[in-house]
């Protein structure tokens, strides 16, 4: 299936959403979540196996830091750990399938950035960070990359928004 055939899934998507309680920002997300778990999007394993390795990394890393924080010695992680971390595995997929989503989103509608758009963001970021624009053009690179990525990003999201009929 090609990008614009995961996107005409999309288009005629109806999500069962309780939105009762839910700003904008978390019905988008709620939105997408069911969007990935609906869509046929083919799911490498690869990338999935990638992902885990990277959470399995971050949780082992954070309980590292919270010994360390507390002055305790670390002498290796409990038996219960592995079993939790098995869990990882699903939202590996879930985070993989997204991001492929949202690609094949992007994709199939030629979604963009302007520059004008991405100077518009840094310039409200570096004020949400109490930054100068100047350290979050440093940051997020003379060309804005990691931004126009979110920005693009963004702008998927919203296109799944607006599409779909929310019951």
């Amino acid at each position: 299936m090609g990008c614009s055939d995961y996107v005409k899934e999309l288009k005629y998507l109806q999500i069962r959403l309780d939105q009762s309680n839910m700003d904008e920002p978390q019905i988008k997300e709620a939105l997408l979540e069911k969007a990935a778990e609906q869509s046929t999007i083919d799911v490498p394993e690869d990338q999935v196996e990638r992902e885990y390795t990277a959470l399995v990394q971050a949780a082992k890393q954070k309980i590292r830091y919270e010994y360390m924080a507390e002055g305790k010695p670390f002498y290796g992680f409990p038996e219960s750990l592995y079993t939790a971390l098995e869990s990882l595995r699903a939202e590996a997929y879930c985070s993989v399938k997204t991001e492929l989503l949202l690609q094949a989103v992007i994709e199939a509608e030629h979604l963009e950035i302007s520059r004008e758009e991405l100077e518009r963001e840094g310039l409200a970021s570096a004020k949400r960070l109490e930054v100068t624009p100047e350290m979050a053009r440093m940051f997020y690179g003379d060309d804005y990359g990691l931004l126009k990525n979110d920005l693009l990003r963004r702008k998927a999201i919203d296109l799944i928004y607006e599409h779909a009929v929310l019951v």
